[in-house]
């Protein structure tokens, strides 16, 4: 029976009686030795439990030649999404990097001109940076990493306790989330709705 099974007539012939589904037969020892399918994805037809053929069976033929261009067309479609997605991935991680820097520069002016400053003005100032930059970083990658950003959990500051010094301290520790977060830009994902253009 398998010898006569492995003739190339009869191969075609079970090939087009397995062309619209799968038989499996478990249980019984059939199901060891009588499996006959046919693999679109690997066009290969198995004739009891061994590969007869490495085309398609001729009923077939053109069925799956339609089949693998849509594939390859899909396939190409979703290689240059994805290459469009990362490009533009790398030009927001960029952007974000930049506008990030920039907040730094900005905190590190407003530590600098304190002692130019009355504490409402220097407190206002501070406020008005801090909310900028919490946007900033809740645009780019939501509300988690913005909360973070407020929170001075585990960061140690000294100082003599006075209004501006806790301004100060409190600039101090936004700007270390700052950095912390430039070191991490590389790994997050900047969200799709993310428009860099509301924060120049």
């Amino acid at each position: 029976m398998r010898g006569a099974a492995h003739r190339p007539a009869q191969r075609w012939a079970i090939a087009r009686q397995a062309r619209v589904r799968m038989r499996w037969t478990r249980g019984t020892r059939a199901a060891q030795i009588c499996r006959t399918w046919c693999n679109y994805a690997g066009h290969s037809i198995l004739v009891h439990g061994r590969r007869a053929c490495r085309l398609p069976c001729a009923s077939h033929h053109s069925l799956d030649i339609g089949f693998a261009w849509y594939r390859a067309a899909i396939t190409e479609f979703e290689s240059a999404t994805s290459r469009v997605d990362t490009a533009e991935q790398r030009s927001k991680r960029k952007r974000v990097k930049d506008l990030l820097g920039r907040a730094m520069t900005s905190g590190d002016m407003l530590m600098r001109e304190q002692n130019d400053k009355d504490v409402d003005r220097a407190e206002k100032d501070a406020n008005t940076w801090g909310e900028k930059t919490h946007n900033l970083i809740a645009s780019a990658y939501g509300d988690g990493e913005a909360a973070l950003f407020l929170d001075s959990y585990g960061y140690v500051f000294y100082g003599d306790g006075s209004p501006k010094n806790n301004i100060r301290n409190w600039i101090d520790g936004r700007m270390r989330r700052i950095t912390e977060l430039l070191r991490r830009t590389d790994t997050l994902a900047v969200r799709n709705e993310f428009d860099p253009g509301k924060f120049e």
